[in-house]
C-alpha cells in the first residue's frame, strides 16, 4: 500500500478543478465550489490510490485536502 502524502491529495483535486494547485487548507465547497458529485469523484480517485473505503457518513467531515489525508491515514 502506498504512503500518503498531501501532495498527491492536492494534485488529484487541482487536476479534478482543473487548477495548476491548490493548498492544503483549500475548502472543497466554499473555494472551489465543490459538489457533493465532486467531492464523491474525488474521494473515488483517492479510494483507487490507496486502496481504501471512504464511508458515505464520513463525507460531510472531509472539508480540505488536509482533511482527506488524516482521514486516509487513519484508515491505513
Amino acid at each position: 500500500m502506498e504512503m500518503i502524502k498531501i501532495e498527491d491529495v492536492q494534485s488529484i483535486i487541482a487536476n479534478y478543478f482543473g487548477k495548476d494547485s491548490v493548498e492544503p487548507s483549500t475548502r472543497l465547497k466554499e473555494d472551489l465550489k465543490a459538489g457533493k458529485d465532486d467531492i464523491v469523484n474525488i474521494l473515488a480517485s483517492v479510494e483507487d490510490k490507496y486502496d481504501i473505503v471512504v464511508e458515505e457518513n464520513d463525507l460531510s467531515n472531509l472539508k480540505t485536502a488536509k482533511d482527506i489525508v488524516k482521514y486516509v491515514f487513519a484508515k491505513m
